[in-house]
């Protein structure tokens, strides 16, 4: 598994990589001191006595096709998925291997004094699980975290009764009952870029053995006849799953 921590600079939605900065005195030494020319040498002769030594030439670095392809078809979901994470500076954390990632996101505030403390994670305002097929392309994503309200649908599952109840006291907008009021307000635009245009096929409430707590199932299709399936918090309903195909 290969673990990378980054942040997002907001400046678009463009992730800067470890990136290193030289301070300008750096930069005026290094132009002060030229590094002394290399003569050509001809193919096949000996180096001159006394000539510098040309040094070996790394390698490029190739960092794997497929990650940068993954990190932004998921980078896509939640930022339509969840859009205050366009106006907000952002921790990242990406923890990959073969076919799946976890990122993991925090909001990275200016809250800390020292370059130690500030590169300390935040909390996870988001994580996502995401699954990809041989061709890279994402077939299923697990958002969790504070902004998907995971910790309050884990305790809403585990009541024995009263779920209703409990989620319109909390402010909920779409409990067991709201099944219409969700599909009207259905916002598929954030699986809408990955699988095109959807047909919604129905929606049920649920309270599966997964770890996820309460959530809304919708199944819908694509216009090659495609299955897909999502998932909805009942808060304020926004996306926690999505499946397609085979990752059913």
């Amino acid at each position: 598994m290969t673990t990378c921590f980054f942040r997002r600079i907001v400046v678009g939605s463009v992730f800067v990589l470890g990136a290193a900065w030289l301070p300008a005195s750096t930069g005026r030494l290094l132009a002060q001191r030229p590094s002394p020319a290399i003569p050509a040498q001809p193919p096949g002769t000996q180096p001159l006595p006394g000539a510098p030594r040309a040094l070996p030439v790394p390698p490029p670095l190739l960092l794997p096709a497929d990650r940068p392809d993954q990190l932004i078809a998921v980078q896509q979901l939640a930022l339509a998925a969840y859009p205050e994470l366009r106006t907000r500076g952002l921790q990242v954390r990406v923890e990959a291997a073969t076919g799946t990632s976890t990122i993991t996101i925090g909001f990275a505030e200016r809250d800390r004094d020292t370059i130690l403390e500030a590169s300390r994670p935040r909390a996870a305002m988001l994580v996502i699980e995401a699954t990809f097929d041989t061709q890279q392309t994402l077939t299923r994503a697990l958002l969790r975290g504070i902004l998907a309200h995971t910790a309050e649908r884990r305790r809403v599952k585990a009541l024995t009764t009263g779920v209703a109840q409990t989620l319109a006291a909390e402010g909920a907008v779409f409990g067991p009952g709201d099944q219409a009021a969700l599909l009207q307000q259905l916002d598929l635009r954030p699986v809408t870029a990955l699988v095109g245009p959807l047909t919604v096929q129905g929606a049920q409430f649920t309270q599966d053995a997964s770890d996820d707590g309460v959530f809304w199932t919708v199944t819908a299709t694509t216009q090659a006849g495609e299955t897909v399936t999502l998932g909805f918090e009942p808060y304020i309903g926004r996306l926690v799953r999505f499946a397609r195909g085979a990752a059913q």
